[in-house]
């Protein structure tokens, strides 16, 4: 079975081609992720290993033996799903590679926001010793309420994380079954009185139709004057030119954002903003993650070829 990855630099394929081969795969990379450097690097592909590369509709019409798609990463956006099912294409991500890094990078942006770290720090390295009064308010965060917007699994670590400092943490996820949250101990909510309710709101969906801006002009409006923003999710689950009219008018407190629609020329446009902490994409990342993506799409493409691409393959790795 051929296995194709593309990577432009996020692996150097090692430990992939490992588990591949001895699974008795025949393991190939390329470093360009136009649609014709894929096709050209082979066409009668079985297994396509991607991360952040688009795969196009064009892509998987003109694979003829293409099987599946592993998506090194937990969003599939960056694959025509559409596509795929109609020809018939597996598509698995890796949901669990990193789910403690994420956790632990969105409850770190809301401690950096409530305790006013950043203007702390750059007044320090200006030369200034100023009293607590030029910071407040800062309220601490027993007694605030933090809104997740997705329950998953990152969610569900952010809040386990942030109970013991007194957070109450409410959700709103239309797909969690009320017994799942029951047992998590998660009070569930409409969408509307979680922006009402929450001094911080925390995104974890992926990004699909549905969710595309999801935090609006009209929902920022409903957030608490005092309220933030957290983004560890995609970037366009954030409408930009609302965000930015919510923080100039001083509408919401401030925002942290690990992603931002547009990347670096997104973020350029907040740069002014003391009350805007902006990450370029790296929540993900920690030596433990970056060795698991490897390994587990690895190991997930080594299972499918050890069933022969069919008989009983779960699609689970991680």
């Amino acid at each position: 079975m051929k296995v194709l990855q593309v990577s432009t630099g996020y692996t150097d394929g090692r430990i992939e081609k490992e588990l591949i081969e001895a699974a008795g795969g025949e393991y190939r990379m390329i470093g360009e992720e136009t649609d014709e450097a894929i096709l050209a690097g082979g066409r009668d592909t079985d297994v396509l290993l991607i991360a952040l590369t688009k795969v196009s509709k064009n892509v998987i019409s003109q694979m003829e033996n293409l099987k599946l798609i592993v998506r090194a990463g937990i969003g599939v956006d960056n694959i025509d799903l559409d596509a795929a099912k109609e020809k018939g294409v597996h598509v698995c991500n890796l949901p669990h590679y990193c789910q403690d890094e994420v956790a632990d990078d969105a409850v770190a942006m809301i401690l950096a926001l409530e305790r006013q770290l950043f203007p702390q720090v750059r007044d320090m390295r200006a030369g200034m010793w100023n009293p607590v009064k030029t910071y407040k308010p800062i309220r601490g965060l027993a007694d605030t309420t933090v809104g997740f917007i997705g329950c998953g699994g990152i969610a569900r670590k952010a809040m386990a994380r942030l109970k013991p400092f007194g957070v109450r943490c409410i959700g709103y996820d239309p797909y969690l079954p009320a017994a799942v949250a029951e047992s998590l101990g998660l009070e569930l909510v409409s969408l509307d009185d979680l922006l009402h309710k929450s001094d911080y709101v925390s995104l974890h969906v992926p990004l699909t139709a549905e969710t595309r801006g999801v935090l609006n002009a009209d929902s920022m409006k409903k957030m608490k004057k005092t309220a933030c923003i957290i983004n560890t999710a995609r970037g366009p689950l954030v409408d930009n030119d609302a965000l930015y009219a919510a923080l100039e008018a001083g509408e919401i407190r401030g925002a942290g954002l690990d992603v931002i629609d547009g990347d670096l020329e997104g973020a350029k446009r907040f740069a002014a903003f003391e009350n805007v902490l902006i990450t370029p994409h790296t929540a993900y990342y920690s030596a433990r993650s970056d060795y698991n993506i490897r390994a587990q799409a690895g190991g997930l493409v080594a299972q499918f070829i050890g069933v022969g691409g069919g008989g009983y393959w779960d699609g689970r790795c991680g």
